[in-house]
């Protein structure tokens, strides 16, 4: 499982960037001025996060998963249905959820670009599957470490 754990440095301000972005659309299309979106709480921990250089990328935390199951990343982002996809995806969403800041519709975007529904529906599903699989539950507590740590 080491090979699965490499990290890299990318998408440093996404969080910001996609905050601003959704702040200026939906004033844009209510008509009204700027009123904040993203809880204090959330906004707060990205602001740290990127002050201290430690946003985790969710590339990374996908690439990571996809070892994990041996499968490749375009596999896991695919519509594929197949069980080792479906599981490399959720620990993927499962870990994602557990250790950033980032919002369902975020982390759809890059699940292959997925409605947040889907993206709720599948964290669900895995905190199911962490509690009642000790494979799984113990992969995911080595990536939420690793990535709970940098």
């Amino acid at each position: 499982m080491a090979g699965c754990l490499a990290l890299s440095s990318s998408e440093p301000t996404i969080v910001l960037q996609f905050a601003a972005e959704r702040r200026e659309r939906i004033a844009r299309m209510s008509g009204s001025r700027m009123t904040p979106i993203v809880s204090n709480e959330r906004f707060t921990e990205a602001w740290e996060l990127l002050g201290e250089g430690r946003v985790v990328s969710l590339r990374d935390i996908n690439h990571a998963a996809a070892a994990c199951y041996n499968v490749t990343y375009v596999d896991l982002i695919s519509p594929r249905k197949e069980h080792a996809f479906f599981l490399a995806r959720a620990l993927a969403i499962y870990v994602a959820k557990t250790v950033t800041p980032y919002s369902y519709p975020m982390i759809g975007k890059h699940m292959g670009k997925k409605d947040h529904s889907t993206i709720l529906r599948a964290y669900r599903r895995a905190q199911e599957i962490y509690e009642d699989d000790p494979h799984f539950a113990n992969m995911a507590e080595n990536l939420i470490a690793r990535f709970g740590n940098i």
